[in-house]
């Protein structure tokens, strides 16, 4: 059970694997266990799933106070870019932008996934036939959803946006984004689709006035869109958009969590190595006297 791996039992497994001398790297989730199994050395590496951002900050700092340093832990940088916000220490790094996802994005893999899985006839009565225009357009999107995320955190209002458990319902998209058009419906409907969403999740939503207001106020600031928006509500909206428009071959088939894969498994090293994310984990390397990446 995902409930009973607690940051002690992963910092006692790693501290205790005594005939492994390499280096552990703790992540968050499946996707980034997938996306760094890709680069890592497996003779001098190994990586740990620790369920959360919390508990692998958790890990690390149970680490550290144990005088373990061959363990480094990687995180989403969420909303931390737009906050001024950090979490990284010696033995702890950032992503570059909102998560790994995005940084996939922003490469030239998503160029090739789409020139693969989409019809450029479709593509282009609906959006662009360039690959690079229907990225900003569903981002574009995903932006507001992205807004409305940050007041949350920001300002309490009380609302949830993901599944009491893996295995449930994501928040509805097509409730604000009309799948015909593929056009941003307005704040009242995302609002009233995300409240409706944290129903039975959250005791204390706040009235629909303060969240639109709120939603208003952070839309303001024009945040960058690679910190605010994250990876997984654009794998969401590129499905709907694979098997509602522009879909070729076996699209109609695909699920969310085979997006996700794709986009990782056709991420290359040649893009991986131009990252920040790259570079702190050579450094770390150096300063540590320990081999991660095999790249």
């Amino acid at each position: 059970m995902i409930a009973d791996i607690t940051p002690d039992r992963i910092a006692n497994s790693i501290i205790m694997d005594v005939p492994f001398n390499g280096t552990t790297l703790i992540v968050e989730g499946r996707r980034d266990f997938l996306f760094f199994s890709k680069f890592i050395s497996k003779s001098s590496c190994r990586v740990t799933i620790a369920f959360g951002k919390p508990i692998v900050v958790d890990v690390i700092e149970i680490l550290i106070k144990r005088k373990f340093s061959r363990g480094l832990g990687i995180v989403d940088r969420d909303f931390g870019s737009l906050l001024g916000q950090s979490l990284e220490n010696r033995f702890l790094i950032e992503c570059d932008y909102h998560d790994i996802e995005m940084s996939i994005l922003e490469s030239p893999c998503f160029d090739t996934i789409v020139t693969e899985q989409c019809n450029a006839e479709k593509m282009n009565t609906l959006f662009s036939s360039s690959s690079e225009k229907f990225r900003t357009r569903l981002l574009e999107l995903i932006t507001p959803l992205g807004n409305l995320k940050l007041a949350n955190q920001l300002f309490s209002l009380g609302l949830v946006f993901k599944p009491k458990s893996p295995e449930g319902n994501p928040i509805s998209y097509s409730d604000f984004i009309d799948i015909k058009n593929f056009e941003y419906q307005g704040h009242d409907k995302m609002v009233s689709s995300i409240i409706n969403y944290s129903r039975n999740k959250s005791d204390n939503i706040k009235p629909v006035q303060t969240i639109q207001t709120k939603l208003v106020e952070i839309e303001g600031r024009r945040y960058e869109i690679m910190h605010l928006c994250n990876g997984h509500d654009f794998t969401y909206i590129y499905l709907l958009a694979l098997k509602r428009k522009v879909g070729q071959g076996d699209a109609a088939t695909m699920t969310h969590k085979m997006i996700e894969q794709t986009l990782i498994l056709g991420y290359d090293s040649a893009y991986f190595i131009s990252t920040d994310l790259y570079k702190k984990i050579k450094k770390w390397e150096k300063k540590n006297q320990q081999t991660v990446l095999w790249v």
